[in-house]
């Protein structure tokens, strides 16, 4: 940049060359040949003494030939301070168009610019923008990369934090990484475990991969969520219950072309599930057929559940006492005290209660 602005200094045997930012407050001299002290070491002035301020505004080359005479700048202080008395500035454009400052030619005398040094000052300018946007661009990729350095090292500490085992599948070339969590869920250690989908494929569950390649697949074609439950080997050999969430990346076809998940030991879920399962069905059978006579009740006395057994004290079918409510087939002489039990148990008070109380048959 400083190359451009001494290049500039001695092309017309003009007195000074500079490149001007130009902001709110101030102009800055990125270069500059022939500006007095003190801006020559501060390398800025304010506003006020400023013509290249007019060339970011207007957006066009300004031509100036006596500077005391002109209606711009004639009240402008670098005329008095920097001793500018002619000026041809012309506009410094980033790539996205916009006026960000000038390169300018400046005299201490006036003088009357020819349309040779229009054009020397234009591609002068020209080279101070190609300057600009290669540095731009540096600036914008290195700016991306610290960015993508950033984002990855914030990717990888949450990988490492979380309890998940992550992964993330190629499927142009059938590789897949998985992170050290991911391979510790199966037993192995980091350098066990192969990266490439078939690695992963062949431990599922036989009955269970149809299920799981049906999701994948309706995935890719539906984009819907990828969600899916089964069982994979372990380095000792046991099946162990995974959950597994993904999304797929498609390319400018629709064609998906990589697809990143996680995957969580859900097995002690799955058990309790089992468990729940069995003790509900467990309890059912004993309910279904015990010899005395149980129901389920509603907070409303209603009916929701009876056994065989009950049916048949009471003579009634299942339709018909579902019908009713347990108030209704109770002893007037007992329904206070029992509704008086019910209450209690509802309010906290008792946990459960035990009477003997008479219940009306259908019979009557």
């Amino acid at each position: 940049m400083g190359r451009v602005g001494r290049s500039g200094g001695g092309l017309w045997r003009v007195r000074g060359a500079r490149v001007a930012v130009v902001d709110e407050n101030r102009q800055y001299f990125p270069a500059a040949v022939g500006l007095p002290e003190p801006w020559a070491g501060l390398r800025e002035t304010p506003l006020t003494h400023s013509f290249c301020q007019h060339v970011v505004r207007i957006g066009e080359p300004l031509v100036i030939s006596d500077a005391v005479r002109h209606p711009l700048v004639c009240d402008n202080l670098a005329i008095r301070d920097l001793g500018v008395q002619a000026y041809l500035g012309i506009p410094i454009r980033v790539p996205d168009g916009t006026v960000i400052g000038s390169f300018c030619a400046i005299d201490t005398v006036p003088r009357p610019w020819t349309s040779d040094d229009l054009e020397a000052v234009e591609t002068l300018a020209a080279a101070v923008m190609s300057e600009f946007s290669v540095r731009l661009h540096v600036r914008r990729q290195l700016a991306d990369a610290e960015l993508l350095r950033e984002r990855e090292e914030m990717f990888r500490l949450a990988v490492e934090g979380a309890n998940d085992g992550i992964w993330d599948w190629n499927l142009l070339d059938g590789t897949c990484r998985y992170s050290a969590r991911f391979k510790e869920l199966l037993g192995f250690r980091e350098d066990e475990f192969e990266e490439t989908f078939e690695a992963w494929k062949e431990r599922i569950h036989p009955d269970d991969r149809e299920t799981v390649f049906v999701e994948i697949e309706r995935h890719f074609r539906e984009r819907t969520p990828y969600q899916a439950e089964f069982r994979l080997q372990t380095k000792s050999g046991e099946y162990v219950w995974y959950q597994s969430r993904g999304r797929a990346i498609w390319d400018e076809g629709g064609e998906p072309i990589r697809m990143l998940g996680s995957m969580s030991d859900v097995t002690e879920r799955r058990l309790a599930e089992e468990a729940l399962r069995m003790s509900e069905e467990q309890f059912r059978e004993c309910f279904l057929q015990s010899p005395i006579g149980k129901a389920l009740v509603g907070i409303d006395g209603k009916w929701l559940r009876v056994n065989r057994a009950l049916l048949n004290i009471l003579g009634y079918s299942e339709a018909e006492l579902l019908a009713t409510g347990f108030q209704e087939i109770t002893h007037p002489d007992d329904l206070d005290a029992d509704c008086a039990l019910v209450r209690a148990v509802l309010a906290g008070e008792i946990d459960r209660f035990q009477m003997e109380k008479r219940s009306i048959h259908k019979s009557g």
